[in-house]
């Protein structure tokens, strides 16, 4: 992708023209889509995800310091285009993204940036242990999408890596019930989890107590639309769901 920046180095590149650059990949019919499903008191240009893609790369490339000066919380592209290079800079090490990072991070307003960072999370072998604590770190903020940064870096990262009894250990910390993103991204992570230990999962939510209904049920709904999951684990799942809603009292 060729960027054109009218002559002027992305050092030196201002928030404003930053901005007037990526006007030209928005369309209105984005914008309205993507303002219905992220709920953001940023501005929404409306970019595609292939745009915003071939941007991260570019900027990899080229430098993208000057974005880390960039005011938050003002057009959601610009703090997109940032988590993703940042996250994806594996030049830099862990430790030294990992500040970055979490003041990033700190500043997120909805889900999409929270996952969509945590996607192109890059590391080697050997930062594994920081970036799962790094994700420990995130889950025991205050913050609602700091936790979800948290929580999805276990789906993405330490999940495929096999340590559930990890992950349940860090789960048994999450303000279940207080921020729905967080409800949400659990159920999505519990889910996902079963289907590779199924055992160890169910027995954390038939016995954490913190656990809401709606995490509870949400997840047992989840794992019920895998196609990796059983006939008959489905129809565990949908007892399951039954007998929980008889006695829900936050659904």
């Amino acid at each position: 992708m060729e960027l054109s920046f009218e002559g002027i180095a992305v050092e030196d590149l201002s928030f404003e023209k930053f901005c007037d650059y990526l006007k030209q990949f928005s369309t209105q019919e984005k914008s309205d889509f993507d303002a219905k499903i992220i709920k953001t008191k940023a501005q929404i240009l409306g970019i595609k995800s292939s745009d915003i893609k071939n941007i991260s790369k570019y900027l990899l490339k080229s430098g993208y310091e000057n974005l880390l000066k960039f005011p938050k919380n003002k057009v959601y592209e610009t703090d997109l285009i940032l988590g993703k290079t940042l996250a994806a800079d594996k030049k830099r090490g862990f430790s030294e993204r990992e500040e970055m990072l979490a003041d990033l991070m700190s500043t997120f307003d909805n889900w999409a940036l929270c996952d969509g960072t945590v996607s192109c999370l890059k590391y080697s072998s050997s930062e594994y242990g920081a970036v799962k604590a790094f994700a420990k770190r995130l889950i025991s903020c205050e913050k609602e999408f700091e936790i979800r940064c948290g929580i999805i870096i276990l789906l993405d990262c330490v999940l495929p890596a096999g340590e559930t009894e990890v992950i349940i250990d860090m789960l048994s910390s999450v303000p279940y019930g207080k921020y729905y993103y967080v409800d949400m991204a659990c159920a999505w992570l519990l889910a996902t989890a079963l289907i590779r230990h199924k055992n160890v999962v169910l027995d954390f939510l038939e016995n954490c107590k913190k656990i809401n209904d709606f995490t509870y049920i949400k997840t047992f709904q989840k794992a019920k639309e895998s196609y990796r999951i059983s006939s008959e684990d489905k129809l565990l799942y949908s007892e399951l769901i039954k007998r929980r809603k008889l006695s829900a009292k936050d659904i």
